[in-house]
C-alpha cells in the first residue's frame, strides 16, 4: 500500500528522532559483579535445582521439559519432567526429541563462518555475489551476508505477511516463502536498525546449498551433528516419524490445548532442527571450547555488532552475547515453535553448557526454566531496579512498527504499573520499571519514548536481539 504525503513526513520526522535517540543513549546493559572462580557442580546439587524449578514449572501448567546441563564437558544431569503426550498420559522420555525453533539460527551461522574459513565466501560480501536471483539484483547488491546474519539487513520479515499464515501448514519449498517478501521493499537501510529476520536465514540456508551442493539440514547433519556425536538430532521433514519426538502444546489461560501444526521444510535455516536436551549442551559446550570454529571465526561468532551509526548491538553472529542468564555473562540463543521452546546457554566464569527443551509455549520466556535452575545452582548475579517516579498515563496508548508490517505494540496501565506487548513477537503482557524519564527497562528489553514538541510520538524498543521504532498511532 503506498503512504500518503503526511505519513512520509511522520515517518521521515520518526526515523530522525530514532536516529538521535539511538546516538545519544547506548543500549542499557545490566551489571555483571566480578567474575568468580567457578565452583564444581555436584550431580546431587544440580538435579536437587533441577527438581525443585520443575515443581514450581509443572505446577503453573506447562505439559513438560528437558534439561543438560554439562560443566568443563562433562554431563552433570540429564532429566525430563511432566508429559510428553498428555492424551496418552505418557512420561517425557529422558531423551526426548523437541524442535528448537530458531535454536537453529547458531548452527547456520556456524556453517556460514565455516564456509568462510574455507574461502567460499567472505562474511561482507553481498547476497547478490552468491544468489543473484533470491531477491532483485538492486536489493541483493546492498545487503550482505553479515548483515543477515546480524538481523540488521533490512529484508522484509515473512512470518508478519498475512498470506503466511495460511503457508504455514502446506508443504512448499523455502522459495515459495521467500516469494511472500522477495518484491517488498527493504524495511530499513541496511545496517540502520536491527529487526529479527526469518528471512535472513531463511537466505543464508539458500546460499549454504549453493555453496556446498547439500541442502542445508544435510549440510548440519554431516558437518556438525555427526561430528559431535548428537545422535538425536536431525533435520526437521514434515511427516516424518520420529522415535522420542514429544506432542506440542499450548498454555492459553492456565488451560493446555494441542499447537496448531506448521509445516518444518519450508522453514529451514532460521528454524528446521530436531534435537535432545543432551544434544543441545553437548553442542553449546563444543561451539565455546574449539571444537567447531577456530579462534578467528569464533571471535567473529562472539563479537557484539553495531549499527551504521556506531549504536552497540547485543548480538553477534548467530548468537545473543550478554549478561542475560541470571545477571551472568552468557552466550546464548532460543527458540519458540507452535508448542516448543527451545534455550542453549554457555556461561564462560562457571564454564557451563545449559539446555532446555519444552514442549509447551505459553505467557513464559524461552530461557525461564534455565535461569530459574542456575540460579539455584549459582545464584542471582543482577542489580535490583530502582524505579524512576514518573506520570505513567502518558505513555499508554498504541504504537505501531511501520505501515507494512504487523507488529503493534500496545503500551496498558494496571494497578500503577506499566505493561507493554508487541504483537506477534510477545507471548504476553511484560511489565516495564521506569528507571529515567521517559526509559523503561524489562530485564532485557529497554523502552525509551521519543517526544516531539513535548508530546510522546513514538517509542524504540532495544532487545538484544532488535532495535525498533514504532509510532505512537
Amino acid at each position: 500500500m503506498a503512504m500518503s504525503a503526511t505519513q512520509n513526513r511522520q515517518l521521515r520526522a520518526l526515523r530522525g528522532l530514532l536516529a538521535s535517540a539511538l546516538l545519544a543513549l547506548p543500549l542499557l546493559a545490566l551489571s555483571t559483579p566480578a567474575a568468580r572462580a567457578a565452583s564444581p557442580l555436584t550431580p546431587e546439587a544440580v538435579e536437587r535445582a533441577s527438581d525443585q524449578a520443575a515443581d514450581q514449572w509443572l505446577e503453573k501448567g506447562i505439559a513438560g521439559f528437558s534439561v543438560a546441563i554439562l560443566q568443563d564437558g562433562k554431563l552433570v544431569l540429564e532429566k525430563s519432567y511432566g508429559k510428553g503426550y498428555i492424551e496418552l498420559d505418557t512420561a517425557t522420555p529422558r531423551d526426548a526429541v523437541y524442535e528448537i525453533a530458531s535454536d537453529a539460527k547458531p548452527f547456520t551461522a556456524a556453517a556460514i563462518l565455516r564456509l568462510a574459513g574455507e574461502g567460499r565466501l567472505a562474511l561482507d560480501d553481498p547476497l547478490a555475489k552468491h544468489l543473484p536471483d533470491a531477491l532483485p539484483i538492486q536489493v541483493g547488491q546492498r545487503i550482505t551476508l553479515r548483515q543477515m546474519l546480524t538481523h540488521t539487513s533490512g529484508v522484509p520479515e515473512f512470518t508478519v505477511v498475512p498470506a503466511f499464515d495460511a503457508l504455514a501448514s502446506q508443504n512448499v519449498q523455502p522459495e515459495a516463502v521467500l516469494a511472500l517478501v522477495r518484491d517488498q521493499p527493504l524495511a530499513f537501510e541496511p545496517g540502520a536498525a536491527q529487526a529479527y529476520s526469518n528471512t535472513g536465514y531463511l537466505l543464508l540456508a539458500m546460499l549454504v546449498k549453493k555453496l556446498t551442493g547439500q541442502a542445508w539440514g544435510d549440510y548440519i547433519e554431516r558437518e556438525i551433528f555427526a561430528p559431535l556425536g548428537m545422535r538425536g538430532s536431525r533435520a526437521s521433514l514434515n511427516q516424518e516419524i520420529v522415535p522420542g519426538l514429544v506432542m506440542p502444546y499450548e498454555l492459553n489461560e492456565g488451560k493446555l490445548v494441542r499447537a496448531p501444526y506448521h509445516a518444518y521444510e519450508l522453514i529451514h535455516g532460521n528454524a528446521g532442527l530436531r534435537s535432545t536436551a543432551r544434544d543441545m549442551a553437548t553442542w553449546v559446550n563444543a561451539l565455546h571450547t574449539g571444537k567447531v570454529l577456530d579462534r578467528a571465526l569464533y571471535r567473529e561468532m562472539t563479537t557484539p555488532g553495531r549499527l551504521a551509526d556506531g549504536t552497540p548491538l547485543r548480538y553477534g553472529l548467530g548468537l545473543v552475547v550478554a549478561d542475560r542468564v541470571a545477571g551472568h555473562r552468557a552466550y546464548f540463543h532460543g527458540g519458540t515453535f507452535p508448542g516448543y521452546m527451545s534455550y542453549s546457554a554457555y556461561l564462560p566464569e562457571q564454564r557451563i553448557a545449559i539446555a532446555v527443551l519444552t514442549n509447551t509455549t505459553g505467557p513464559f520466556s524461552e530461557d525461564a526454566i534455565a535461569s530459574d535452575i542456575l540460579v539455584r545452582l549459582i545464584g542471582d548475579a543482577r542489580t535490583p531496579v530502582k524505579p524512576h517516579p514518573l506520570p505513567l498515563a502518558e505513555y499508554v496508548g498504541e504504537y505501531v512498527a511501520n505501515v507494512r508490517s504487523r507488529r503493534t505494540m500496545q503500551v496498558t496501565l494496571k494497578d500503577g504499573r506499566l505493561f507493554a506487548i508487541v504483537e506477534p513477537w510477545d507471548t504476553g503482557p511484560r511489565e516495564f520499571v521506569p528507571i529515567a524519564p521517559d526509559r523503561f527497562t524489562s530485564d532485557w528489553i529497554d523502552l525509551r519514548f521519543l517526544r516531539r514538541d513535548g508530546r510522546i510520538v513514538g517509542v524504540v524498543r532495544s532487545s538484544q536481539v532488535s532495535v525498533v521504532a514504532f509510532e505512537r498511532k
